[in-house]
């Protein structure tokens, strides 16, 4: 297990290398470059922690099948807030701060897909720890 660290050192690494790319880039005129850099990273990163996310717990359902129900209920509880939260999302066009709208309606369904997950897991989180540390407190 001791690859695993390595591997986080590494993102870590390229992560402030796009960041220092990105502000090179931004005080050499050329800011494009920068977010484009960064933009493919946060893709790449994006990708790698769904994929983890994925792999993990099924590698887990065949390493520990005493354990297999409550992970198999952790991913249903996972594919069931996204798709809550897809069947929420909108297609509705947003004004853009340039007057215009955005208006390709994948990218607006999967972007409030994106927002509804994060607020849900931000409470689901927050419930939890301040919960754990109530049941602490009273054990």
């Amino acid at each position: 297990m001791k690859w695993i660290k390595y591997i986080q050192y590494l993102f870590v690494a390229i992560s402030v290398a796009t960041l220092a790319y990105l502000v090179f880039s931004m005080t050499q005129g050329n800011e494009a470059a920068g977010v484009d850099i960064m933009l493919k990273w946060a893709y790449v990163s994006l990708a790698v922690a769904i994929i983890v996310s994925l792999v993990f717990p099924i590698a887990n359902l065949f390493s520990n099948p005493k354990g297999a129900g409550k992970t198999l209920l952790y991913l249903l509880a996972c594919v069931l807030i996204i798709g809550g939260c897809y069947m929420m999302s909108s297609t509705e066009p947003v004004v853009n701060s340039a007057g215009g709208f955005f208006e390709d309606p994948f990218t607006l369904k999967i972007t409030d897909t994106g927002l509804y997950t994060a607020y849900i897991t931000l409470v689901i989180t927050a419930v939890a720890a301040i919960g754990s540390e109530i049941f602490a407190a009273l054990k």
